[in-house]
């Protein structure tokens, strides 16, 4: 029993961001994606992304906690790129109203830039999350930075 328990499990897990699986059915990394592919962090997806390979995507390190100061009704979002291996074609953006998300992709930056400014509106009195991860044109494939918060004033 337990071992039949344990096949069901094993083969969820490698099939969990199978692309043609139903969508209710997410991946949270990239290793939850076959070779070739990565996983969308916004849509919780695995996508077809060009600059991945047999050897996988992007998979391991992340930018650093970005800083984040607010201008008027904008935020400006800086970031290091920390342990995000060199060869990313961009970075993406991400901004939530809690701490655990769901992130929404507010932009994308080619790999030459470390500084994004979110236009907003920000609501005054609201506190939002701000994440930066590796891209590769529209989809977010790599591990998401820690997220830092950006507390609106009243």
């Amino acid at each position: 029993m337990v071992r039949g328990l344990l096949l069901i499990a094993m083969v969820l897990a490698a099939a969990a961001c199978n692309p043609d699986l139903p969508p209710n059915i997410p991946c949270t990394t990239n290793d939850n994606c076959p070779y070739g592919w990565g996983c969308n962090l916004t849509t919780r997806q695995c996508v077809s992304v060009p600059g991945c390979d047999n050897y996988g995507c992007f998979l391991f390190g992340s930018p650093q906690a970005p800083t984040v100061s607010q201008s008027g009704a904008a935020a400006i979002v800086t970031w290091n790129q920390g342990s995000a291996p060199g060869n990313v074609s961009g970075w993406a953006v991400l901004r939530a109203e809690a701490q655990a998300g769901p992130f929404a992709v507010v932009g994308v930056v080619g790999s030459q830039q470390n500084s994004f400014t979110d236009p907003g509106p920000l609501t005054p009195g609201k506190t939002y999350w701000y994440e930066v991860a590796t891209s590769w044109d529209e989809n977010v494939i790599g591990s998401p930075s820690p997220a830092t918060p950006l507390a609106v004033p009243n």
